[in-house]
């Protein structure tokens, strides 16, 4: 039994000590928590742009062209939509019915079934990914304060840091140059069902423009920047060893000992 355990302790030393082992270890390591802390600050960008008041600027932008009545119209539709489509897995979902002042202001009937079959998928989808963003917050935050002393939490910091920085980049460059088919890509891989394609002049269209999408979307990834910054703003802080104070005391005996 000695011999067995000896031999099973040489092996998990063996295993420490091999340089190529111990580096293949840390950079799965550091690739898990990166991946932890860029779905982070994705989820937690996506829940400043469905925020009520960053949603009010972006229909003010959207509806520019709207007069004061419409606009306001707008946003009641907006936010009770936004409201419903938000609504975390495990809260009871409610009806969603704009009023009909609001439909008689905007000229427009209410959403149809294949509206709300369309936003009760969103709910899903958009619900799930707010939950899993906290629970992976959750998670990193727990991992960051176990190891904000060591060298991997600044390593991991920067390294999602810098790729907060690029993914934005490459999401604006495709914005900017082929939004439409981006955005027809991007439902189709989310919606396979394909309830997602409406009139303009149906309540979702009108209230939910394409300028509104596109100014989300470059909402969402300048908050993604700012989540980068702030990511590499505190692996500044992590890893290093404070600076020694030396009191009046020890510096006197120093300077004795060197005479």
């Amino acid at each position: 039994m000695t011999a067995r355990r000896r031999s099973h302790q040489q092996g998990k030393l063996s295993f420490w000590e091999n340089r190529h082992l111990r580096l293949a270890a840390e950079i799965v390591a550091i690739a898990a928590f990166c991946l932890l802390l860029v779905v982070t600050c994705l989820g937690a960008s996506l829940a400043l742009v469905s925020f009520q008041p960053v949603n009010m600027q972006l229909l003010a932008f959207a509806h520019s062209d709207s007069s004061p009545k419409e606009l306001q119209a707008y946003q009641n539709v907006a936010t009770q939509t936004l409201r419903y489509v938000t609504i975390l897995p495990f809260e009871t979902a409610f009806t969603l019915q704009p009023s009909a002042a609001d439909l008689a202001t905007l000229q427009l009937d209410s959403f149809s079934p294949d509206e709300l079959s369309h936003l009760t998928d969103v709910r899903i989808l958009l619900g799930g990914s707010l939950l899993l963003t906290y629970v992976v917050g959750a998670a990193a935050m727990l991992v960051l304060g176990l190891t904000y002393k060591t060298r991997f939490a600044r390593r991991s910091l920067l390294a999602a840091g810098i790729s907060c920085f690029a993914l934005p980049l490459v999401g604006l460059a495709v914005l900017l140059r082929a939004f439409d088919p981006a955005f027809d890509l991007f439902h189709q891989l989310l919606f396979p069902q394909g309830n997602w394609e409406f009139y303009t002049t149906t309540l979702v269209i009108s209230t939910f423009p394409e300028h509104y999408w596109q100014a989300a979307g470059i909402l969402w990834m300048v908050f993604f920047l700012l989540g980068g910054l702030i990511l590499v703003f505190l692996s500044r802080f992590c890893g290093k060893m404070p600076a020694q104070s030396v009191t009046n005391a020890q510096f006197r005996v120093s300077i004795c000992g060197a005479d």
